[in-house]
């Protein structure tokens, strides 16, 4: 349960985070180029799509990465077990 807080306190900053960025770089290139019209909206856009697929991408790698620890793992038990029990064996 105290994760599922977390994570939800996690995103909610985050999504705050982004929020803010986005609207201060909205301001800042509305302030220094106002002759542009929506280029700033556009440019946003495409920085938001690019922040998510880059954390899209990462996430993805962290699991891939906690899977391949995980069988790691898993296979350095079943080799400690099995070398037991060829041990155990060899003893009988």
């Amino acid at each position: 349960m105290k994760n599922i807080l977390q994570t939800i306190l996690f995103l909610a900053v985050g999504a705050l985070a982004l929020w803010g960025f986005i609207i201060g770089l909205h301001w800042v290139l509305g302030t220094l180029f106002p002759n542009l019209g929506d280029t700033p909206t556009a440019v946003i856009n495409m920085l938001v799509m690019i922040v998510v697929m880059v954390g899209v991408a990462w996430g993805l790698a962290q699991r891939d990465r906690k899977k391949r620890a995980a069988q790691a793992e898993t296979a350095k038990t079943q080799a400690a077990e099995a070398e037991n029990s060829a041990i155990e064996g060899a003893q009988n």
